[in-house]
């Protein structure tokens, strides 16, 4: 029924049917916490690095939604909370904020190849986290004033 090919035939063969599912759970990953945290952490960056390329796409499309629900909510009447944006809209206008974070992906870019390979997804997801952060802080702002 089930081959040495499939991956729930080393499960088959740990488990035994009295077993409770945490006496499974140290069958499988060992009793031995510091080498299944190694695994887990392992499995995490690789999971990352393989997922570059989309994360970079979040971070940028995140950063440029970002700037057009700032901009619409500075319409709206909100205020900027950031001081160094706000200084950017004053002397530059909403153009400015383009200019920041576009400096901030180059920045980003710039410094990409001094990160080991093995863990260069952790830039973009730095770059994306704070960004989708903020497009649904600036998200619902817009709700509340406009519904």
């Amino acid at each position: 029924m089930y081959s040495a090919g499939c991956p729930c035939y080393g499960l088959l063969l740990a488990a035994r049917p009295d077993m409770w599912p945490t006496d499974l759970l140290r069958t499988l990953v060992g009793t031995d916490t510091r080498r299944s945290a190694r695994w887990l952490t392992a499995q995490v960056f690789a999971s990352i690095r393989s997922a570059e390329r989309e994360l970079w796409a979040v971070a940028i499309t995140a950063m440029v939604l970002d700037v057009q629900l700032t901009i619409q909510g500075l319409q709206l009447g909100l205020t900027e909370m950031n001081p160094v944006a706000r200084q950017t809209i004053d002397q530059i206008g909403f153009v400015g904020l383009y200019i920041l974070k576009g400096c901030v992906v180059a920045l980003a870019v710039v410094l990409r190849p001094l990160v080991p390979d093995q863990y260069g997804g952790v830039v973009p997801l730095a770059l994306a986290i704070p960004s989708v952060f903020a497009v649904g802080i600036n998200s619902t702002l817009l709700a509340w004033v406009v519904l």
